[in-house]
């Protein structure tokens, strides 16, 4: 497993346009805080660094989902490395640590920009931004690992990355959890059911980062968020016929 992780990380690093994308970003959001930060914009560099922080889901967490599987169930890695001893539960676990170690990597290098360019300039923040850049990012990073293995199941049921691959942008720009929101509130409102949102990724996330001490139990609900996704996939990817 060791091996195919590591020799999966090796394509996805070698890949230039890859690489193109990611320099792209980090060098856009290096341009926003040298801007801010030389011309004394304090405020504005703060809420931009914090709206960066929050959305790394979307554009980090595309790349990252692209990169693991396009290449894979188009030319069949998956099979071959099935075919060579690997279990299939091994191939589910090793997809996720590379979106993990992705995931990890990448958004930590942009709050350390984040973070860098304001120290280099003298900019005197306070140390409330720097903790809360940090929260925001270890955010994203569960936000996109969330969006990442629910959309690992289609893949897994499917061997075909264009639906995972759309369904990841909508988890992404929160498109089905303002569905499901809107849903639940017309449930509650019209017909009295309980208000679920409450229960939504996105709720039991902001709600513990907020107030960790009196949202605990959240902890449980993030965790079944990660850990039951990758169950299914496992669980589906059993009963899936492969085509070598």
């Amino acid at each position: 497993m060791q091996r195919y992780v590591h020799a999966d990380l090796k394509r996805i690093r070698r890949k230039k346009s890859h690489f193109i994308v990611l320099l792209c970003i980090y060098l856009i959001i290096a341009l926003i805080a040298v801007y801010n930060c030389s011309t004394g914009n304090l405020k504005e560099f703060q809420n931009m660094a914090n709206i960066i922080a929050g959305t790394l889901t979307i554009y980090f967490g595309i790349i990252v989902f692209f990169a693991v599987f396009s290449a894979d169930t188009r030319t069949r890695t998956m099979q071959i490395a099935i075919g060579s001893g690997l279990s299939r539960s091994q191939v589910v676990w090793s997809k996720e640590l590379e979106g993990l170690i992705l995931a990890v990597v990448y958004d930590a290098i942009a709050a350390l920009i984040l973070c860098l360019v304001p120290v280099i300039f003298h900019a005197g923040l306070p140390t409330s931004f720097f903790s809360a850049i940090a929260v925001s990012t270890i955010q994203s990073i569960l936000e996109t690992m969330v969006f990442y293995n629910i959309s690992m199941i289609v893949i897994f049921a499917t061997l075909h990355a264009n639906y995972a691959e759309i369904l990841y942008i909508m988890f992404s720009f929160e498109i089905i959890t303002g569905i499901f929101t809107v849903l639940f509130g017309y449930l509650n409102t019209q017909f009295g059911f309980p208000d679920l949102s409450g229960i939504l990724f996105s709720s039991l996330s902001a709600s513990f980062f907020a107030d960790p001490w009196n949202n605990l139990l959240n902890i449980v609900g993030i965790a079944v968020y990660l850990i039951l996704p990758i169950y299914l996939s496992q669980m589906v990817f059993r009963k899936k016929e492969l085509e070598f």
